[in-house]
């Protein structure tokens, strides 16, 4: 069963590896040294997938480590930053929502 599991997963998992080295070669080197000292948080339901966590690991180089509770961790995070929406002026607004009128 497992065996099934991971080579249905296999070429999902090559595009993701190759999406991440992608992305950590067009890095700029000031931030890709901070990944390197502390490394990437994976997030989500894909962080629940057994290894990737190591699997990425080893083909990047750059340490990931699994959240502590990834399926809740973006929803905690946007409740946290609510504390601070009166610090963001109304051109970041439009940044951060593509449906706001800039």
């Amino acid at each position: 069963h497992s065996a099934n599991m991971a080579e249905a997963y296999a070429p999902v998992l090559e595009s993701l590896t190759a999406h991440v080295t992608t992305m950590l070669e067009q890095t700029p080197p000031e931030l890709l040294s901070d990944l390197y000292d502390h490394g990437m948080m994976l997030t989500g339901g894909g962080a629940l997938l057994d290894g990737l966590d190591a699997h990425l690991t080893d083909a990047t180089h750059v340490r990931f480590t699994r959240a502590e509770r990834p399926l809740e961790c973006v929803a905690l995070g946007a409740g946290q930053a609510l504390a601070y929406l009166d610090r963001l002026e109304a051109t970041d607004l439009a940044y951060v929502n593509p449906l706001t009128e800039a």
